[in-house]
């Protein structure tokens, strides 16, 4: 052994797990995550090396978890539990498991950093992903939605990540022709900035009431899905309905599982929100659990007056909770975003 690896393994020791109890933020875990993969390639240490590749991994799942749960209100489309990486010998011994609080992924003694981070984020999503709605989906559906979801974390990842994603998941997939009429659906959902706060987030607390409930998947169950994805697909491709029906898609969806209602604030020229808070009201009186508020550019700046009003109206006649406001992003043709906002207000349960 020389004396560079001496050296090695010593900061490895010291920044692999005595400054980790210290560093709690995620923007110097980031800087962590920096110097231990600058002190890997200056010593050549493989132990380096891998422990660059662990903390990445961690820190990166564990901000994931916390971001996409705040999007979707609070409810936890991801198991909200600390991710911890340990490494095994042989690619065939991977796995994952729950122990005492913690998500554990073990994955292969394997060097290529975009390799490991996939089969983390897809072992992670297999096992953690919409947790109280996956009983009540089918599994075309299911596999689409974790694929949809898994995506963006690819792109962002870069090119080689995507490939290997594309190679091992996306691609085997592509000749299911349920999952794939399913993520064309989604992918448009998507772009209206509605998957996650809004589609995620009422799947995963359907499941959560119905599991309350001791309720089965069904058929009947089924099909109000399926109608609830095509009600949705339809807003956020409001244009071409509109085209082809000569009217506009409805904004509300009141079934016997689903029940919610979109507000759209379309206004911005205007600030006169009384029409948006009377639909708020209908909303309620018409037997919705939840309402959403949503607009985008010039017209986010309203999303939240048109919020405020609406609870602070009704609160009291329909027992309501103020669920925030998040941030989201409407793409497009060619590519052209806009940035937005969406609300809820929710109807307080008693079951």
């Amino acid at each position: 052994m020389t004396w560079n690896e001496i050296i090695g393994y010593i900061i490895a020791a010291f920044i692999g797990y005595i400054l980790p109890k210290a560093w709690n933020f995620f923007t110097i875990k980031r800087v962590r995550n920096s110097i231990l993969r600058w002190l890997a390639f200056f010593f050549h240490t493989r132990t380096l090396k891998t422990k660059s590749i662990k903390s990445n991994i961690e820190t990166y799942l564990n901000q994931e978890i916390k971001v996409a749960n705040t999007r979707a209100f609070g409810s936890n489309i991801l198991i909200d539990e600390k991710v911890k990486v340990e490494w095994v010998r042989l690619e065939e011994e991977e796995t994952i498991l729950t122990e005492e609080g913690e998500v554990i992924i073990r994955l292969g003694y394997n060097m290529d950093e975009n390799r490991n981070y996939i089969e983390a984020v897809m072992k992670y999503l297999e096992k953690s992903f919409l947790p109280d709605a996956r009983p009540y989906l089918s599994g075309g559906l299911f596999a689409a939605l974790l694929l949809e979801f898994a995506h963006r974390i690819a792109l962002d990842r870069g090119k080689k990540a995507f490939r290997y994603y594309n190679e091992h998941y996306l691609s085997p997939q592509m000749d299911n022709k349920d999952v794939i009429n399913f993520m064309d659906k989604t992918a448009e959902i998507k772009k209206a900035g509605f998957f996650t706060p809004v589609f995620l987030r009422e799947l995963n607390e359907l499941g959560l009431n119905l599991s309350r409930k001791r309720k089965r998947r069904s058929d009947k169950l089924n099909r109000e899905i399926e109608e609830f994805i095509d009600f949705l697909y339809d807003i956020a491709n409001m244009d071409e309905y509109r085209k082809a029906r000569g009217e506009d898609p409805p904004l509300d969806f009141i079934r016997e599982f689903i029940r919610t209602q979109i507000v759209l604030v379309k206004r911005a020229e205007t600030t006169e929100i009384t029409g948006h808070k009377t639909a708020v009201n209908y909303a309620f009186r018409n037997g919705a659990f939840s309402v959403y508020i949503a607009g985008v550019g010039r017209n986010a700046d309203l999303v939240k007056d048109v919020y405020t009003l609406g609870f602070n109206t009704y609160k009291k006649q329909f027992k309501l909770l103020a669920r925030g406001c998040t941030d989201i992003e409407r793409e497009y043709e060619n590519e052209i975003r806009k940035a937005g906002r969406i609300c809820l207000i929710e109807r307080m349960r008693t079951t």
